[in-house]
């Protein structure tokens, strides 16, 4: 009746004082109005039948949710199983599935695309979505500076996933907002005369400070060597710095005693950072 007949069956069913939750569902998709779907009371059961129901209704269904709920707190979106997510964009083409999936929470995102998605570009940009959060939890700066004495040549610093390069000192205010801003600075052998040229030119901060060389003499004791292949471009060191902060963080994270013999000497963000990077999800990156 629904198909042949949809505005007879909203009649009919709106009459009604007790229908089923699935004749809810169809009734939703013809007003469109949300509290039907608020009616519903058995939503696992709901859930099981809008996975393999017409692809068409459970997209209308999800989309209903989006459009008028707090997903993140909403207490019923979370019976909707993977299954559902997947039947509401199997035939979907590429770009329609990528945007719908960023418009749900990311965790059911990656649990559908690690179930069905794997080794393709949806499944990578999701990922890579989830990389970038990931990153983003962290507020952090990175810089690199080329100096002569007490002058500073050029210098870059990298934060939010943006670098910015500048030469000589005339925009150095520019950097030391950057490091007074952000909880943690990040930089290699920076502890001694580049922070103390710094303090001169009148940085006054607090933050946590990452020296990459003291963490990988940590992570790497026997190591015969550790200077890096950096350049004479500030740009291209902050942004080599930048990877190498992100790789010592994921080595950290897969030596959990070592992590937990220096947690109270740690940001509470970075300890926090280190099961997040423990996900085999996040491995690709490193």
């Amino acid at each position: 009746m629904y198909r042949n007949q949809p505005d007879i069956f909203g009649k009919l069913s709106a009459n009604c004082d007790s229908i089923p939750d699935i004749t809810r569902i169809y009734l939703y998709s013809i007003e469109k109005k949300f509290e039907h779907l608020l009616k519903v009371s058995d939503w696992e059961s709901t859930s099981k039948w809008l996975k393999d129901g017409p692809p068409d209704i459970t997209t209308e269904v999800v989309k209903g949710f989006i459009d008028n709920v707090d997903l993140d707190k909403d207490e019923i979106f979370p019976l909707l199983i993977p299954e559902v997510f997947y039947n509401a964009i199997e035939y979907s083409d590429k770009d329609e599935q990528i945007q719908f999936l960023q418009q749900i929470p990311q965790k059911y995102a990656i649990d559908v695309v690690s179930e069905y998605f794997q080794n393709t570009d949806v499944c990578n940009t999701i990922i890579q979505d989830y990389w970038n959060s990931v990153k983003a939890n962290i507020p952090y700066v990175v810089f690199d500076m080329e100096y002569d004495g007490e002058t500073i040549n050029e210098f870059a610093f990298r934060q939010e996933a943006n670098t910015r390069a500048y030469q000589g000192e005339d925009q150095i205010n520019s950097l030391l907002r950057a490091l007074k801003r952000n909880d943690i600075v990040v930089g290699y052998q920076i502890k001694g005369h580049k922070l103390n040229l710094l303090q001169s030119k009148g940085l006054n901060s607090a933050a946590f400070i990452w020296d990459t060389l003291e963490i990988e003499l940590l992570l790497n004791p026997c190591r015969y060597a550790y200077s890096l292949q950096t350049s004479n471009v500030s740009k291209d060191n902050t942004e080599l710095v930048d990877r190498l902060f992100w790789n010592q963080l994921f080595r950290l994270s897969q030596q959990p005693e070592l992590c937990q013999s220096i947690k109270e000497y740690l940001p509470d963000c970075i300890n926090e950072i280190f099961s997040t990077l423990q996900d085999p999800k996040l491995d690709r990156f490193f």
